[in-house]
């Protein structure tokens, strides 16, 4: 399978001193800034995207943990008719495979099938 995008993942050893103060740089899509947890929601562009967590403090001791999650609308719909169309296809397989259904294969009691009439005069 083949997914329409690729995730990679860089640690960058970071310096003490930044060449730039990032409030100054203009190129960022979408910002937060928090103490605690900071979550930030802007829409993909069809360019590829870095996720940078900067200190603006610049203060040693610095550390961070990173979660990248993608919210794709419909997906649960389409996922959800797959389980579902999943389901009845192992129903019906499960239904032909007992010979349920044996319409060209016999007839349901077991019983030789035979094309001749018995006992008709």
């Amino acid at each position: 399978m083949s997914l329409p995008w690729r995730t990679e993942s860089t640690q960058v050893r970071g310096r003490t001193q930044a060449l730039t103060d990032p409030a100054d740089l203009t190129w960022w899509l979408t910002s937060a800034a928090a103490t605690g947890v900071a979550t930030v929601t802007f829409p993909l562009p069809n360019i590829p995207v870095d996720v940078v967590v900067t200190n603006p403090e610049r203060a040693p001791g610095f550390s961070t943990d990173v979660t990248v999650g993608i919210i794709q609308e419909g997906v649960f719909a389409g996922a959800l008719a797959l389980v579902i169309a999943g389901v009845g296809l192992v129903a019906a397989g499960v239904v032909v495979r007992r010979g349920r259904w044996r319409g060209a294969h016999g007839p349901a009691d077991g019983s030789a099938h035979t094309d001749e009439l018995v006992g008709v005069p």
